[in-house]
């Protein structure tokens, strides 16, 4: 499931280099736009597909983001729960969880190679940058 969503991810940057690269010809008059087009419904159209693309990149981000933040408030919450429980049994479950809670911190990761947070869009963007300018 991890690499077939990290497949996923890689095509979708590959998809928006290409479709980037269309773009730029179709401005400097370089690409050939069929008889079926013109050169604004050419761009137009590759435009909306790097739209498409990268709006699963930030979905995936943004959900990833958002599940690590709220596994920070958990901790929180659990330390209140502790103040409030009388079982023992319950405190000491309690203890043992919140302990992970702060010292594993939540990260999504591709197979561990690079974390899934809002720091990869500004990875990619700039890998993007670099790209177009060699």
């Amino acid at each position: 499931c991890i690499l077939q969503s990290m497949k996923r991810e890689n095509q979708q940057f590959e998809n928006v280099k290409f479709y980037s690269y269309y773009i730029l010809g179709a401005l400097f008059g370089n690409a050939n736009t069929g008889e079926y087009f013109n050169t604004f419904e050419f761009i137009l159209f590759f435009s909306y597909q790097i739209a498409v693309h990268f709006a699963s990149v930030f979905a995936i981000v943004i959900v990833s983001s958002a599940a690590s933040r709220e596994s920070r408030k958990t901790a929180m919450c659990v330390h209140k729960l502790l103040n409030v429980t009388e079982d023992e049994n319950l405190k000491v479950k309690l203890t043992q969880f919140s302990m992970q809670l702060q010292h594993r911190k939540v990260k999504f990761t591709a197979c561990g190679m690079f974390v899934l947070d809002r720091t990869l869009i500004f990875t990619v963007s700039s890998m993007e940058c670099c790209y177009f300018c060699i």
